[in-house]
């Protein structure tokens, strides 16, 4: 273990951060002592800025932070994560588990892979509850192999067309 790397620790499948550099609490927004979304905790020992340990200050297995991962949206958020943070992009995580927000650039990234559907009402309402908000929509596609493309989508307003008369009566 690296005296410099941050120290992560898991209870009932709820991750706590138990040593972080100030540097890095204010990249990711975590404080000692408390919670951080598997997600993160995943990127950062990944990279091999954390360790887990367990309730001796062991090292422990990274196998028990991936069991803990019960929904199958997590390995593809990671990849965004993962190249949103290799960007220099700084993350937060949206209301629902597709969601994050780059908060540098006021942008929600709706994340998916390249075998999700999604209704066009969903879409719609999504995009329309994220200009709402005041950010910009992007679409993160995940593909097989784990490469993220992005599409930035918005709303277009159609507006109804009045029916009038085809010839004016003056013209006849």
């Amino acid at each position: 273990m690296s005296a410099g790397k941050a120290l992560l620790t898991i209870v009932n499948c709820r991750i706590y951060i138990k040593k972080a550099s100030v540097e890095l609490q204010e990249r990711f927004g975590i404080v000692e002592g408390g919670e951080v979304n598997p997600i993160i905790a995943l990127y950062l020992l990944n990279k091999k800025i954390a360790d887990i340990v367990d309730d001796n200050g062991r090292i422990a297995d990274i196998s028990k932070l991936i069991e803990c991962f019960d929904k199958p949206i997590y390995s593809t958020l990671f990849f965004v994560v993962q190249d949103l943070i290799k960007r220099g992009k700084k993350i937060a995580f949206g209301e629902t588990d597709n969601e994050l927000i780059i908060t540098s650039e006021n942008t929600l990234v709706y994340v998916m892979d390249e075998d999700s559907t999604i209704k066009a009402i969903d879409l719609y309402n999504i995009v329309d509850r994220a200009i709402k908000q005041g950010y910009r929509f992007l679409i993160a596609v995940v593909d097989m192999h784990g490469d993220v493309t992005y599409y930035e989508v918005s709303k277009m307003v159609f507006p109804k067309i009045e029916r009038r008369e085809m010839y004016n009566e003056r013209a006849l």
